[in-house]
């Protein structure tokens, strides 16, 4: 079955991976052929901010991708860090990255804010933007990581189902969630 796009986009640093960037996962798997995920911070890990190493990043998206049966092909591409924040030049290396894999621009862009479009894809008018509403999910991984650290339970709530069912994965986020 031909799907609404060929090529999208996710990026996140995804640690963890919440139940936000699961609904921004299954809206890219809905609409595109393929979903190319650029994982951020690729080069950092065992820190307050970073705990996962981009390993284990990766395998969790895998994991929850296969997990839910997501009917698309799940390309994972790593993004360290350039120093240039939320900018258009942040924009270019994330889409020459990009490029580097499928030879084109994607032609959608799934994010959960508006904030990606005004700050670092100006350039880039042609791709389509796709916002999964954040309202719809008040969820952040800093607050996740904030309730590991705090020894608050609930933050299982916040993580999807696969994750938090396969112990390994549920010992993994808890234990470097609370590192730091």
């Amino acid at each position: 079955m031909k799907k609404k796009y060929k090529f999208g986009l996710v990026v996140g640093r995804f640690q963890p991976l919440h139940n936000g960037h699961a609904a921004i996962l299954r809206k890219a798997a809905e609409e595109c052929e393929w979903v190319i995920v650029g994982i951020g911070s690729a080069q950092e890990h065992n820190t307050a901010r970073n705990p996962y190493s981009y390993t284990f990043r990766s395998n969790m998206i895998n994991y929850f991708w296969h997990y839910e049966n997501l009917n698309a092909v799940l390309m994972l591409m790593p993004l360290v860090d350039i120093g240039a924040g939320d900018s258009p030049i942040w924009g270019k290396y994330v889409m020459n990255s990009y490029k580097y894999l499928v030879d084109n621009i994607p032609e959608v862009y799934y994010t959960g804010t508006e904030n990606d479009r005004n700050n670092w894809l100006t350039e880039y008018p042609s791709v389509k933007t796709v916002i999964v509403n954040r309202q719809d999910i008040p969820i952040s991984s800093t607050m996740i990581r904030e309730k590991i650290a705090n020894n608050d339970p609930t933050w299982q709530e916040l993580i999807p189902k696969s994750l938090i069912e396969d112990k390994d994965y549920k010992y993994y986020i808890e234990k470097f969630g609370k590192e730091d």
